[in-house]
């Protein structure tokens, strides 16, 4: 099956995932924080109280010669808190832990899904070009991507791409520290952008024209503030 290079566009792109945006989406993640990437995460939006065996957060690599290769599966387990969130983070973002290595820098697709008999390794671009070879092994409920066309980046099946993060001076090329939805839940996706990210401190660029707008902080297992406030990542 055929579908969607890269395309740097409006994270308000239409989507044409199966499943309920609010009850079941993605809201926000940090794969590149500051130095040794020890805060990483991935946050899910669902109803208070919200059972969410069956769904997997999976990962596609998105840049070198792995595209398209299925990087991380990780099954969810338990509920989602009483504010409507759930997050899937390394040792440093609690309650629920990942391998601190899980998550890489650079490109990659993001998705939630549901019901996966997909594994790790599993090649869905066997031609390295920015195009899926097979239908996705699962049913996609949410899904968003990042990368630098520079680099040659991919995304698939169609998720609203990122990036780069282009720095303070609007001329620089980093790999883009996280994503996150404004408003919770079913907003728009923009970037944060971390002091500090690697390579040091790019700031962000308000003029990027590829993407709506920019936040400088993470908020795992609370609400998007959706304000450029600072906050050192250590205070998570």
């Amino acid at each position: 099956m055929k579908k969607v290079t890269l395309s740097l566009v409006s994270a308000a792109a239409c989507l044409a995932f199966t499943g309920a945006a609010f009850a079941q989406s993605l809201n926000e993640a940090v794969f590149n924080d500051i130095s040794t990437d020890s805060h990483e995460f991935v946050e899910v939006c669902g109803d208070p109280g919200m059972d969410l065996t069956g769904f997997t957060i999976v990962i596609i690599e998105g840049e070198g010669s792995g595209k398209g290769l299925i990087d991380v599966a990780e099954p969810l387990t338990g509920a989602v808190n009483a504010n409507g969130l759930y997050t899937l983070g390394d040792a440093a973002v609690l309650p629920d832990q990942i391998k601190g290595s899980s998550f890489e820098n650079g490109g990659q697709t993001l998705l939630l899904v549901r019901d996966f008999t997909g594994a790790i390794g599993t090649d869905l671009d066997a031609d390295d070009d920015c195009i899926e070879d097979f239908p996705f092994p699962g049913t996609i409920v949410d899904g968003v991507g990042v990368g630098r066309p520079s680099s040659g980046d991919c995304t698939y099946y169609g998720v609203p791409a990122l990036g780069p993060d282009t720095g303070s001076g609007g001329t620089s090329d980093f790999d883009v520290a996280g994503v996150v939805r404004c408003a919770d839940c079913d907003g728009d996706w923009g970037m944060i952008c971390l002091d500090g990210t690697e390579p040091a401190s790019p700031g962000c660029d308000t003029e990027n024209a590829f993407n709506p707008y920019f936040v400088e902080y993470a908020s795992p297992g609370s609400g998007n503030l959706c304000e450029p406030v600072s906050v050192d990542p250590s205070t998570w």
